[in-house]
């Protein structure tokens, strides 16, 4: 290699009409990059699992007792709930009642009057909301609440 390269050099002297001949400096040897031990991903999970960790203990289920019907198992909560989906599309499963109308439905102004209207279409007896009332439920559950008391206050007036 290294004659290789004062070869080379003459025949660069050469060209250049040097006289004498150039003498490079012995090129120092070249040193071998350090390479990295491979490691494998089980070498990994037990160096990042504690050696002295405690065996987890797995939950218990928790019995439940049976309770009275709340607002979601009502009728007017299952028709809702089915007019939301028929509206906007969303599987009937996926809707929850705490859901923001606008933030985690994208129900604007005009789709809300649409299910009121085929709300009431299914529940003649609920009361007639107005726009500026309906904005102001953020949620199923608190259009469902506020419709059963509007219901409760109807019947209290007719009896």
């Amino acid at each position: 290699m290294f004659t290789h390269y004062l070869l080379l050099i003459t025949h660069y002297s050469l060209l250049k009409n040097v006289s004498e001949p150039v003498v490079a400096a012995e090129p120092t040897p070249a040193v071998p990059e350090p390479v990295a031990k491979s490691v494998h991903i089980p070498q990994i999970a037990d160096y990042l699992e504690p050696h002295h960790a405690a065996p987890i203990s797995q939950p218990t289920p928790a019995v439940t007792e049976t309770v009275a019907p709340t607002v979601s198992e009502s009728p007017l909560n299952q028709a809702l709930l089915e007019v939301v989906s028929d509206k906007t599309g969303y599987p009937p499963e996926m809707l929850e009642l705490e859901m923001d109308l606008e933030a985690d439905l994208g129900i604007d102004s005009i789709k809300r009057v649409e299910i009121m209207g085929a709300l009431q279409e299914s529940f003649p007896q609920l009361p007639k909301l107005s726009p500026e009332e309906l904005a102001e439920k953020l949620t199923l559950a608190q259009i469902v609440q506020y419709l059963e008391g509007q219901m409760m206050v109807t019947e209290k007036k007719i009896a």
